[in-house]
């Protein structure tokens, strides 16, 4: 695409790491190998924001802090936080150009481990629509990333009305081409079970005189 004369975001809504959503003395070294691959792989091909899902959180907190600060990809959540803290784990948002635009891209998920007791969380939808609303006036198109069971993806469209486009992990849910869609958006997207395939998604204006609102 980039020999073609497009820059295109590269996001991913969560659920990255693991094969399993078992993690145990087993098969902990090579599932840890398994995400240091893909993460490696990531910044070869440059990512713009990470979601954090599920699975980032399956091996536990000190895992994916070392992890992320060492590859220094841009991961994101708007709603999990330090169980001892209450300060939010990762940069809530983030705000990309691309030519004239800014575009915001916020994530979360509701998918935390019962197991994990380190880390807490805020309502998903909430913590989205506070900080799509927190950045609304700063930028032109708002992406939210969202790490959810399939029965909560549910209605996603009517619970963020302030979002433009809406990205979804955790259900093997995949969008298509003929998909419907709510009249005026937000449009939402899934890329199918286990991040095996790519969405890509174009996005026209029709009318370049036209101002954003």
């Amino acid at each position: 695409m980039r020999e073609n004369g497009v820059d295109p975001l590269i996001l991913d809504a969560g659920d990255l790491f693991f094969s399993t959503k078992e993690i145990n003395d087993s098969n902990r070294n090579s599932e840890a190998y398994r995400a240091e691959a893909i993460l490696e792989g990531y910044q070869k091909i440059g990512c713009d924001a990470i979601n954090i899902g599920h699975y980032e959180i399956l091996n536990g907190l000190s895992f994916l802090k070392n992890i992320t600060q060492k590859t220094g990809l841009p991961f994101i959540s708007s709603n999990l936080k330090n169980s001892s803290t209450d300060e939010l784990l990762f940069e809530p948002y983030r705000i990309l150009h691309r030519g004239e635009l800014k575009i915001g891209v916020v994530g979360s998920t509701n998918l935390l481990p019962d197991t994990c007791k380190s880390i807490s969380s805020d309502d998903f939808i909430e913590s989205c629509n506070k900080y799509a609303n927190q950045i609304a006036d700063e930028v032109d198109v708002i992406v939210a990333l969202v790490n959810a069971s399939r029965s909560d993806q549910s209605g996603l469209a009517d619970k963020m009305p302030n979002v433009n486009f809406i990205i979804t992990s955790g259900s093997t849910n995949m969008s298509r081409s003929n998909s419907p869609q709510k009249k005026d958006g937000p449009y939402i997207y899934s890329c199918g079970k286990q991040g095996k395939y790519l969405l890509s998604l174009s996005a026209d204006i029709k009318d370049n005189s036209a101002p954003f609102v």
